[in-house]
């Protein structure tokens, strides 16, 4: 954790580093026909976008989420590699601040985490591609599929202002509920008779406080962060983790009322 926040605030690069980013520049050579884009932000996102036939081809590299163990590390570094592609297609296809790109079958084909870098290569089929008008209230809202829907339907939709996510705060508030969607997906079945049953919301319970207090600490040490931002990404983690817990309440109320009968 403590590394990754250093590399963000040094980029002091080592002959090992040098070499990654050597070899990151040839893998990510393609057509002449391909198109670069420097996104940056606190990931530092690079991102090339070619067409190949019926699909648009996205390489994506990007600094890594570090500060959780190593699978939820790949989960949260894996569904950001999601929203960076959608965010470089939506450059690459010109869509403008009025209309939403929204993405069908948006699929990894490798993903590559190493200590300072993440590397992917995603495709998306031109015919799962829509692009609608956006209502006025959306606008305002900031409204988007959640990140739950995305992770069910492998469903994208990129709305004005989404590169807010660039933003170190906001960055910090999609991790959270990155974090937020695994831990619902571990849910056990309520349905179903579990001798393991309150193990599992007893380990999911233990989890998402570790995981509140990783992150937590990075955001305290974060200098870049300001007192207000550090406060909200704070209280929205509260708030989750506050609704986490009620529905940790209520789906073993439920499991006990099915199987009391």
């Amino acid at each position: 954790m403590q590394n990754e926040k250093l590399f963000l605030l040094t980029h002091s690069f080592s002959m090992r580093q040098l070499l990654a980013c050597l070899f990151v520049v040839v893998t990510f050579s393609m057509s002449a026909f391909a198109t670069q884009y420097d996104i940056g932000g606190p990931r530092q996102i690079v991102a090339v976008v070619e067409e190949t036939g019926n699909n648009y081809r996205m390489l994506i590299r990007f600094l890594p989420v570090g500060c959780f163990d190593r699978v939820t590390n790949e989960k949260i570094n894996r569904l950001k590699s999601l929203h960076y592609a959608a965010l470089s297609l939506s450059k690459y296809l010109k869509i403008s601040e009025d209309r939403q790109l929204i993405l069908s079958g948006l699929s990894p084909l490798s993903f590559v985490q190493e200590r300072n870098e993440c590397r992917t290569e995603i495709i998306q089929p031109k015919d799962g591609i829509k692009i609608e008008k956006i209502r006025s209230r959306e606008i305002a809202q900031g409204v988007r599929k959640t990140d739950e829907s995305i992770l069910k339907t492998n469903e994208m939709t990129t709305l004005p202002g989404g590169e807010s996510f660039l933003e170190r705060k906001a960055d910090y508030l999609d991790t959270i509920r990155f974090l937020y969607v695994f831990l619902l997906q571990d849910f056990p079945d309520k349905l179903e008779k579990d001798d393991d049953f309150y193990l599992k919301i007893t380990s999911i319970e233990e989890r998402s406080k570790d995981f509140s207090a990783g992150l937590l600490k990075n955001v305290t040490e974060d200098r870049l962060l300001l007192t207000l931002e550090r406060k909200d990404i704070e209280g929205f983690l509260n708030r989750l983790q506050s609704d986490l817990l009620n529905r940790l309440r209520k789906h073993v109320e439920d499991f006990e009322s099915t199987h009391r009968r």
